[in-house]
C-alpha cells in the first residue's frame, strides 16, 4: 500500500465512524441506569423512554445469590451498558476530529514524517504515532510494507 493509498484509508475509515456517529447523535448525552428494574438500560437524554435495554434474565438480575454467580452476570450487563454510554455519539465524534487532526499532521512529505521536521528530529514516514491511528482504524501496516513507503532504505541499513 502507498502512502496516498494509505492515508486515503485512515482517512475513508474515520468518514465511514463519523457517519454512524452521526446517524445516531440527536444531541443528547448518554448515561447507564444500572437498576432498572428489567437490566440494565442506556438511557438518552432525559426521556426515561428513550433507552437501549440489555435483554436479561429476570431471575438472575433480580438474584442476589453469589453462590449461583448471579451478581457476577449482573456486573457483566451492567459493565456492557457502561461501555456503551462511555462510547456515545458525541464522545466518538470528538475522538474522530481528534484523530482528523492526528492525520493532518502526519501526511507524506519525501517519504519523512512532516510533524518531526521542524524540530530537527526527522523520522521517516509512517512515524509510530500515524502507525497507531492507523491501528485505532482497524488498519495494520506490517514491517515489510513500512519500509517500502521510503525506497532509499531497508531495515538493514538502518542498523
Amino acid at each position: 500500500m502507498n502512502p496516498e493509498d494509505l492515508c486515503t484509508a485512515v482517512r475513508e475509515a474515520l468518514d465511514e465512524t463519523e457517519r454512524l456517529a452521526r446517524r445516531a447523535d440527536g444531541g443528547q448525552p448518554w448515561r447507564l441506569d444500572a437498576g432498572a428494574e428489567y437490566g440494565p438500560e442506556v438511557v438518552v437524554g432525559d426521556d426515561e423512554d428513550a433507552c437501549w435495554r440489555r435483554e436479561v434474565n429476570d431471575q438472575v438480575w433480580h438474584c442476589d445469590d453469589e453462590q449461583d454467580g448471579c451478581p457476577e452476570t449482573a456486573r457483566g450487563w451492567i459493565a456492557e451498558g457502561a461501555h456503551i454510554a462511555r462510547h456515545d455519539p458525541s464522545s466518538v465524534l470528538r475522538r474522530v476530529a481528534a484523530d482528523r487532526r492526528v492525520l493532518d499532521r502526519h501526511q507524506p512529505d519525501d517519504a519523512q514524517c512532516c510533524i518531526y521536521e521542524t524540530d530537527d528530529r526527522v523520522q521517516p514516514w509512517p512515524c509510530q504515532d500515524f502507525l497507531d491511528l492507523a491501528d485505532r482504524c482497524g488498519i495494520t501496516v506490517t514491517e515489510d510494507q513500512k519500509w517500502g513507503f521510503n525506497e532509499e532504505e531497508t531495515p538493514d541499513d538502518s542498523a
